[in-house]
């Protein structure tokens, strides 16, 4: 049977958070959406997450191993939206520089959801945004 809960976005710092476990750092508000929505991710979280990765930052484990595991432990998806609907989105958000954040943000609003993300700029100027 298809789960029907509602999605919600996750920003980048969200997914590694929940995949190094720190559910500590989360907000109420945070956990309780994940508790409620189903958690997906915007394709350009996978970019960002392999360019840390490849940066030998933050990351040890490839980018879709960790998307794959958030996906058995709490139901993470990969949003479905078309790129074309995505990038038409990103263009109109002009209050970031930042081109993964105008590619979640984008994300987000194409599919109807809110985002969960910890990042000031974006909690400033997406209303949908959620801490």
């Amino acid at each position: 049977m298809v789960e029907c809960r509602p999605v919600i976005h996750l920003d980048t710092n969200i997914v590694i958070w929940l995949h190094r476990n720190q559910l500590r750092r989360l907000s109420r508000d945070a956990l309780r959406a994940l508790e409620n929505e189903r958690p997906t991710v915007s394709g350009a979280v996978l970019v960002e997450l392999a360019i840390l990765y490849e940066g030998g930052g933050r990351r040890n484990e490839l980018p879709h191993e960790l998307i794959e595991a958030l996906g058995e432990r709490y139901g993470l998806v990969l949003s479905p939206s078309p790129f074309n609907r995505v990038a038409a989105e990103a263009g109109s958000l002009g209050w970031t520089r930042d081109p993964f954040d105008r590619l979640i943000v984008a994300d987000a609003i194409a599919s109807g959801a809110k985002l969960v993300t910890a990042d000031s700029v974006i909690l400033d100027h997406f209303a949908d945004a959620v801490w």
